[in-house]
């Protein structure tokens, strides 16, 4: 159905998936970009473009939020 967008449906994350975000969270500690009280929210806004910029298509968009999500849950 070309009117179902991303949006409606839930993320659904691979392996791959994992080890980008896994990389990175590396690489914004190592930038300073971890709070005492969690990552920064620039975090998972890099997160959310290196998934795209990656190709990761499976399931629903991985925006910043479900990144966030994903990584506390």
């Amino acid at each position: 159905d070309s009117n179902e967008g991303a949006k409606g449906l839930k993320a659904v994350w691979t392996d791959k998936d994992d080890e980008t975000l896994v990389s990175v969270l590396r690489i914004q500690k190592d930038a300073g970009n971890q709070a005492r009280n969690g990552w920064k929210p620039s975090v998972w806004t890099a997160a959310a473009a290196k998934l795209l910029a990656d190709g990761s298509q499976k399931g629903g968009a991985k925006t910043s939020s479900k990144c966030s999500d994903h990584w506390t849950n």
